[in-house]
């Protein structure tokens, strides 16, 4: 019975959709007397640091208002969005709310100039006084994030990202490569690297990624495309290179698991971050991060074989289903959630 139920309310901040039947609200249905999913609409895509501000962060703070005031009896609130979260947080202080418990989902707080990054820090001090918990998605983010926030060991928590099941059940086959993501990418070097090579290369990403002018022939550039449009490219392309930039940003996660669902061969630019997730030359291949003649020379090898493409596209779909699947990490998940204080 419902009123058995150990825990009240708890308030789901996000900002896309979940799928019907989504592991982490069932899950908290066995915990919790009720569930409610407060969605933040954002667009799915931005051209420019300044559109961000006007349409993504205006979205987040108007939302993050509207539920704080609805939600006023929310016992627990996690925001899968960490900005939705650091916002309620402050809202939290501000207003003097202090019942309500606080968690943030896979905090990044990017390298940025220094006054930004400086600004960007004291910010984020001033909300995580009122949150509980801290999830992040690499270990080595722990302790450099709770020495960057002054926060005590165990308010910082490890927690692995996990994909749902594509909806996508048919797709064929292709002989080009794929990229895509917006965040930390390094395409400059994908496209030297590619260049004068005789095969497509197809980048699905935002266009302030990318200069349009420098894209050769043979890379299409992608914009605006998102679910199981993204999903497709993935899953009909020979071969999928992931160029980071900054090896301490944790960044690529998603769509490498999603590549690695569909079982194909990765290529990936060398990151910390990564590195908790997979095996270099095991279940994907690791590349210096730019370095356009390495990641020349391991194309064309991958390219050429197709017994090491497939087995290695092969280990990693048996990797991502044994160990990174939603439905598993929500269990971890919702037992953080269950133990915050």
């Amino acid at each position: 019975m419902l009123s058995d139920l150990p825990c009240g309310k708890i308030v789901l901040l996000l900002d896309w959709p979940p799928p019907p039947d989504w592991p982490l609200t069932r899950e908290l249905q066995n915990r919790f007397r009720t569930v409610v999913v407060h969605l933040c609409r954002v667009p799915d895509g931005y051209n420019g640091n300044l559109e961000k501000m006007r349409l993504l962060w205006g979205n987040y703070i108007r939302s993050t208002w509207q539920a704080f005031w609805l939600h006023r009896d929310a016992d627990v609130v996690f925001a899968w969005q960490p900005v939705l979260g650091l916002f309620y947080a402050l809202l939290c202080r501000i207003f003097r709310r202090h019942r309500v418990k606080i968690l943030v989902s896979h905090l990044i707080i990017p390298e940025r100039k220094k006054l930004v990054q400086r600004l960007r820090i004291t910010f984020i001090r001033a909300c995580v006084k009122r949150i509980s918990c801290i999830t992040v998605s690499s270990k080595v983010e722990v302790s450099k994030y709770a020495t960057a926030l002054r926060l005590q060991p165990g308010r910082v928590i490890y927690l692995p990202l996990g994909i749902d099941h594509s909806a996508l059940q048919e797709w064929q086959n292709q002989e080009y490569i794929f990229s895509g993501g917006r965040s930390n990418r390094d395409y400059a070097t994908l496209i030297k690297a590619v260049e004068k090579m005789p095969v497509t290369v197809k980048i699905a990403a935002q266009r302030h990624n990318l200069d349009q002018a420098s894209i050769p022939k043979n890379v299409q550039f992608i914009c605006g495309v998102f679910g199981s449009d993204f999903d497709r490219l993935i899953a009909e392309a020979k071969l999928v290179v992931l160029p980071l930039d900054r090896a301490d940003e944790s960044s690529g996660h998603l769509v490498l698991l999603r590549a690695m669902y569909f079982g194909k061969a990765v290529i990936i630019s060398d990151n910390a971050a990564i590195r908790d997730y997979v095996t270099d030359r095991e279940n994907v291949f690791i590349v210096n991060a730019h370095d356009p003649v390495a990641l020349t020379g391991l194309i064309q090898t991958l390219l050429r074989d197709d017994g090491l493409r497939n087995r290695i596209g092969q280990a990693a779909r048996r990797h991502v289903l044994q160990h990174y699947m939603f439905d598993q990490t929500s269990l971890e998940l919702v037992r953080i959630i269950a133990a915050a204080k």
